[in-house]
């Protein structure tokens, strides 16, 4: 019956908000509603017959925060009346509508001593939350991790009592003490989640390790060694152990030494005992592991993967490849191997694998790459030039020969893999320059894409474009690209102009201003010569096939023509365009003219427009002029609350931009809030309300007790980012991330410190901790430091920091799990930093070496970030 109830509960809840969000413009100002039904509606269930409804009512009245005040007194009557758990949700409810604490710590007391497992997790987070000391509740805490293993349980513990830190060191260690076998493991497993703040464990955990049981003796190892890593006289019992005549001990042993980080070469005795292993998976592990503590065993260890690859079978041949990871350039010796495998019918079956190990390789794995290329399914072909991309750009000088394959898909190929490389492609500039004339117009047109891209780097192909412009057998457009590609070079093509002013007087209108715009990059004397050829179709109130608003309105902007004169003729303009091409021209002004005043008229004529694409660029572009809000923040509200919008983040950025004055939209972004589904659409509708209205005091709390109780890490995470924007203040804020700052975890260390710098100045007590994690090991860490750091004080040390972490690598081992020669961990912290030093700006100029240097790194996301970097900082004068 009650699952009877709670089903039919959901499905009115979803029928509810079908036919809430069917009719959102009726109900712009309409009363507040949670599942589709009123306050009202809501109180009335506390008077039904039937326990279920009650209970359901009192779940949902909080939601209201204190306009449910009125229920108070029936909710006060239930939970003294009613039946254990109709009281048990009164209580609660009292607590978060009136902030009355004490019925809620009675029932919760009881919950915490007689509940079921997740009862007695969601007594402890709640009297956390009301209070009471970590101390207290650190015991009953450890008490739900004995019994049958809950796993979801477990995990909601470790979260809860990390967020307790050092004030639960005594409970663990009484239970710690008590415990035996599976649960003492478990305890010390939980410890090295922990971290540094369970440090006073360690001489117990050290008695611990004389322990009989081996599976005890190594994981009180484990957890020396993560609370102590100076601790040498742990790598001497596991190097002992892996001696052991007992097979079990030695397996021990080796996953011992197999999870420890970093890992000392005091281990390599471990790992070479096990390359003769009767497991395949063990034995690969092993060599790839020997290998990257000692790269002098590479003649051990590698033919220990390639007999696999060469004799092993389907169950076996992904392990290896796997594991030639670890390997890096050095696997070079296998590619014929990989080669092999890759000419087996059951081989073919496994040329994901392939790729991912010719990633690790590096260059020496292209041309095996290009013979994937012609594998006849299009996933492989896909891998394989996504791991081009991934070596980069030292993949050119064994990738340009095949720009004379007979293959024509090769060749395209080829060149696409070249644009993806970025600026790192300039190299190929001078080969790339020959495939103009190309058989195969695919080509010619890709390698036009690559010159494009390249801009000023493309200067080595002037000769070849500048002959393309007299080849008069060439296709038209393909003329006219190489035109724009000339442009795009700048003041080096000068030569070109020969070639370029005859298309003045082409009759095509649209090659004329091609020309023109050409023309005024490659001198910009000439801007104001052309700008009238650009403002005349606006002043005329006509538009030309290919000549549209848009690309007028980009143009405009290049040439840096008076606004005033822009915005004159547009209006007009526009009127005479289809919906489409008003849309253009609506996009093309919020990215060239965001913030123009000028623009004012336009976006106010859209506004009244039909067309909704049409009226939410005009909102948008109101917004950002902080424009009519009584009409328009509800308007972009109602467009948040449309299920499934891609665009639900753009509404409620363009809302939280009017501030204050967007108040209009708050009764919708309650709605909205209230039925959010998904914890990451509620913390940003949360933000964009407190942007607002920071007087939305339920909201605040709700965002507060996200960051204390929530059991996710991401989530509690998405809590902290809201607070330090909209609280940053909030005296509790700041010891929390200070706290996951210490924290032995990467992510969860990293993510302390960079929300820290949305702190700004209330982050200034925390200079200390991000100065001294300046020099800590792992570069993501000293990443996130280095950026609080600057935008908190602008600190000039944080420079140095940023430049050294984009060309460093990962100092972690891969335990077994590859990601390519380049470790993801470094990925982010080399493209973090250079996304900082972009936002950093001119003031970063010493970065500029380091980011063309990283320019030509084989990691694409590195590659535009530090592109994107160099635009900000290189600002034109």
């Amino acid at each position: 019956m009650r699952l009877m109830r709670r089903i039919g509960l959901a499905m009115r809840f979803m029928f509810a908000a079908a036919v809430l969000l069917t009719s959102l413009p009726v109900l712009r100002a309409a009363e507040p509603t949670v599942a589709g039904r009123t306050l009202k509606e809501w109180i009335a269930d506390l008077d039904a017959k039937d326990a279920l409804v009650r209970e359901e009512a009192l779940e949902v009245l909080p939601e209201f925060g204190s306009d449910a005040k009125p229920a108070t007194p029936k909710i006060l009557k239930l939970y003294e009346t009613d039946a254990p758990t109709v009281r048990y949700r009164a209580a609660l409810a009292i607590w978060r509508i009136d902030g009355r604490t004490e019925p809620a710590q009675a029932v919760l007391s009881v919950a915490l001593k007689t509940g079921s497992k997740s009862k007695r997790l969601q007594a402890v987070q709640l009297l956390s939350q009301l209070g009471r000391p970590a101390s207290e509740l650190a015991g009953p805490l450890l008490e739900l991790m004995t019994g049958e293993p809950d796993y979801n349980v477990q995990n909601q513990v470790q979260v809860i009592l990390a967020q307790f830190g050092s004030d639960a060191v005594p409970a663990m260690k009484d239970a710690l003490a008590k415990a035996r076998g599976d649960q003492r493991i478990q305890f010390m497993t939980l410890i090295q989640y922990l971290g540094a703040e369970f440090r006073p464990l360690l001489p117990l955990i050290l008695e611990i390790r004389k322990d009989a049981d081996p599976r005890t003796r190594f994981a009180a190892i484990r957890t020396i060694y993560v609370l102590d890593p100076q601790n040498k006289q742990v790598l001497t019992d596991i190097v002992e152990a892996s001696k052991s005549k007992d097979i079990g001990i030695r397996r021990e042993a080796f996953q011992a030494a197999l999870y420890l980080a970093p890992r000392p070469k005091e281990l390599a005795p471990v790992f070479r005992d096990f390359l003769k292993d009767d497991d395949v998976t063990t034995r690969c592990r092993a060599a790839a592991v020997l290998y990257e503590i000692d790269p002098t065993t590479l003649k051990e260890t590698l033919p220990v993967v390639r007999k696999v690859l060469q004799e092993g079978g389907a169950n076996t041949w992904s392990i290896a490849a796997s594991a030639l990871g670890s390997f890096g350039p050095a696997a070079k010796e296998a590619l014929p191997d990989l080669t092999n495998l890759l000419k087996r019918p059951e081989g073919r079956s496994y040329g994901y694998m392939i790729v991912q190990a010719c990633r690790a390789i590096g260059p020496e794995a292209v041309p095996l790459l290009l013979e994937v290329f012609e594998d006849p399914q299009a996933y492989y072909r896909s891998q394989a030039q996504q791991t081009l991309v991934m070596i980069g750009p030292d993949a050119i000088p064994k990738l340009l020969p095949a720009l004379q394959h007979k293959n024509p898909a090769i060749r395209q190929a080829v060149v696409e893999s070249i644009q993806r490389f970025g600026p790192g492609g300039r190299s190929a500039v001078a080969t790339l320059a020959g495939s103009l004339k190309d058989e195969d117009a695919a080509v010619r047109d890709r390698v036009l894409t690559v010159f494009d891209s390249l801009g000023p780097d493309a200067k080595g192909a002037i000769p070849a474009l500048r002959e393309l412009l007299r080849d008069t057998k060439q296709d038209e457009s393909r003329r006219w690209r190489a035109m724009d590609v000339l442009g795009k070079i700048g003041p080096e093509a000068k030569p070109a102009l020969a070639e370029i002013e005859p298309f003045l007087k082409n009759a095509n209108e649209l090659v004329q201003c091609r020309a023109a715009l050409a023309i005024a990059r490659i001198d910009s004397t000439r801007r104001a010569e052309f700008m009238p050829l650009f403002l005349k179709p606006l002043r005329e109130k006509k538009a030309t096939p290919g000549l549209t608003g848009a690309y007028l309105i980009e143009s405009l902007a290049q040439l840096e023509a008076p606004k005033a004169d822009v915005m004159a003729g547009l209006l007009e303009f526009v009127k005479n365009q289809p919906g489409d091409s008003q849309l253009q021209v609506a996009q093309g002004l919020n990215t060239h003219y965001p913030d123009d005043k000028e623009a004012l008229p336009v976006f106010r004529e859209w506004w009244k427009s039909a067309n909704p694409a049409i009226k939410i660029e005009a909102a948008i572009g109101l917004s950002r002029r902080k424009e009519q809000p009584g009409e328009v923040a509800p308007f972009l509200a109602d467009q948040a609350r449309i299920a499934g919008s891609p665009f639900r983040s753009r509404y409620l950025t363009a809302l939280a931009e009017y501030g204050p004055a967007g108040k209009p939209a708050i009764p919708a972004l309650l709605d909205l809030w209230r039925g959010d589904t998904t914890a990451d659409s509620r913390f940003r509708t949360a933000e964009a309300i407190l942007q607002i209205d920071p007087a939305q005091t339920g909201i605040r709390n709700w965002v507060r007790d996200q960051l204390r109780i929530n059991p996710a890490a991401i989530q509690r995470q998405q809590a902290a980012r809201v607070l330090a924007k909209v609280d940053p203040s909030y005296e509790q804020l700041r010891p929390v991330l200070e706290r996951w700052a210490k924290e032995g975890n990467v992510t969860t260390s990293a993510a302390g410190m960079e929300i820290l710098g949305l702190l700004g100045e209330h982050g200034k007590a925390s200079v200390p901790l991000l100065r001294s994690a300046l020099r800590e090991s792992h570069p993501l860490k000293r990443v996130r430091a280095a950026s609080s750091l600057w935008q908190i004080e602008k600190s000039p040390d944080a420079i140095p920091v940023l430049i050294k972490a984009l060309g460093e690598s990962d100092p972690l081992p891969s335990i077994g799990v590859y990601a390519g020669y380049v470790p993801v961990a470094t990925r982010m912290a080399s493209q973090h930093a250079a996304n900082m030093l972009g936002e950093i700006g001119p003031g970063a100029n010493e970065a500029i070496p380091a980011l063309r240097e990283a320019q030509l790194a084989a990691d694409e996301g590195l590659r535009q970030a530090a592109t994107a970097a160099l635009k900000k900082i290189e600002v034109q004068k």
